[in-house]
């Protein structure tokens, strides 16, 4: 049995006091309806490591701080979803990881935190109106198994 990252997208504009889903959907072939497209859907260990300290043998960034209270709706209904199953919840802010990536070029889980950078800036720039003048990003992740 294998170890699954769930990853929100949460983004708040310059002088909002409140945090916006910046999730992507798509329409849902087989059950109708609308489904959220992952920023991240892959299953790397080391990466898994780096986030959160969940396998792959790594000493993570921070230790998992839980989900942010003033997290999304949106986010809090998903993670409550999977009961029992969810575990090490976390949040990076955008800017952070951007920060400990570029200090950190040579780190080993390098090609899995490129990759996810990679994502993260598609979708930070995919956001309406995005200025980055003070608006921010975050990731809420946790895993299951």
């Amino acid at each position: 049995m294998g170890c699954d990252i769930h990853m929100r997208v949460e983004y708040k504009k310059n002088g909002e006091d409140f945090w916006r889903t910046g999730e992507h959907y798509q329409k849902d072939t087989f059950y109708g309806g609308y489904e959220i497209v992952p920023v991240y859907s892959g299953r790397n260990y080391e990466l898994f490591g780096l986030l959160a300290g969940v396998r792959g043998g790594m000493r993570p960034i921070s230790l998992p701080r839980g989900i942010p209270d003033d997290a999304t709706d949106d986010t809090k209904t998903d993670y409550l979803s999977w009961g029992n199953y969810a575990h090490s919840a976390s949040w990076y802010d955008y800017e952070k990881l951007r920060e400990y990536y570029e200090e950190k070029a040579d780190m080993d889980a390098e090609d899995a935190m490129e990759d996810l950078m990679r994502l993260l800036e598609e979708r930070l720039y995919s956001i309406p109106v995005w200025t980055s003048n003070g608006d921010k990003m975050r990731i809420i992740f946790w895993f299951d198994n």
